[in-house]
């Protein structure tokens, strides 16, 4: 990935502040998008074990989506990303 900013005395600075800021729309798009499916998850999930199969291969797919998501928002909010 080429980088478009730069610390330089202290400051970020970017030559193409454009692209910086487009790139920087794309992450904060992909941290909402997150967020959204996330929630969207959590309502799945919770209907599957009111259905009482959180032992099924669909519930445990659900839920490693939902972790996985977790790992990548929290990268995200630990550079101020956040949704």
């Amino acid at each position: 990935m080429a980088r478009l900013t730069h610390l330089q005395d202290g400051a970020w600075t970017a030559a193409d502040r454009q692209a910086a800021l487009d790139k920087l729309a794309a992450y904060e798009d992909l941290a909402q998008e997150l967020a959204g499916r996330q929630a969207r998850l959590a309502a799945q999930l919770a209907d599957l074990r009111a259905r009482g199969q959180s032992r099924s291969a669909h519930f445990r797919e659900l839920l490693a989506e939902k972790l996985t998501n977790g790992q990548l928002l929290a990268l995200l909010q630990a550079r101020g990303l956040d949704a």
